[in-house]
């Protein structure tokens, strides 16, 4: 695959995973934030927020020059659609406890 292909592909799948980072937030915050006084926040703050928390905290991916295409394309998956629903299972699991 290309350099070309592989911008193509993280070019358009960034909106979608701040997508799902914003759903995943904002379903967290109803779930752990609303109960103590908080007032609910949709789903396009908190797109924006998880938008600017990672452009705040997050530092680019280290990425050796020895792998290969697919295997950057799968370390950006990984992180950018894996993690946010291992982190929506956590809290879910939490949350029965409460």
């Amino acid at each position: 695959m290309d350099k070309k292909t592989l911008a193509i592909i993280t070019l358009l799948s960034l909106p979608i995973s701040y997508v799902v980072r914003g759903v995943v937030l904002s379903t967290m915050w109803c779930w752990f934030l609303v109960p103590l006084g908080l007032t609910e926040i949709g789903k396009a703050h908190a797109i924006g927020i998880a938008s600017l928390v990672s452009l705040i905290a997050c530092s680019p991916p280290q990425c050796r020059d020895d792998r290969d295409n697919m295997e950057k394309i799968g370390a950006y998956f990984g992180i950018a659609f894996i993690v946010p629903f291992i982190v929506l299972l956590a809290g879910f699991i939490v949350k029965q406890f409460m």
